[in-house]
């Protein structure tokens, strides 16, 4: 679900990422594959964070700049 959320709200090209390996946990846990299981949650949990990182260092800048009342003005946001 957070991989999701990160892919929709945040930034989209690092939460496809986060997707991927989302997808493969259930189905390499499913084949007994634990540790990949585990390795890809882990990659899934590190790319959602950064998404949601990149998405926090994004609006700060926006709001240190002044752009964020701009954008939100001409409804691009």
């Amino acid at each position: 679900m957070p991989s999701v959320l990160a892919t929709l709200c945040c930034f989209p090209i690092t939460g496809v990422v986060a997707l991927y390996f989302a997808a493969q946990v259930d189905s390499r846990w499913t084949l007994d594959d634990r540790k990949g299981a585990l390795n890809a949650a882990r990659r899934a949990r590190a790319w959602t964070l950064t998404s949601f990182a990149l998405w926090v260092l994004a609006t700060v800048v926006l709001v240190a700049t002044g752009r964020l009342g701009r954008l939100l003005e001409s409804g691009v946001l």
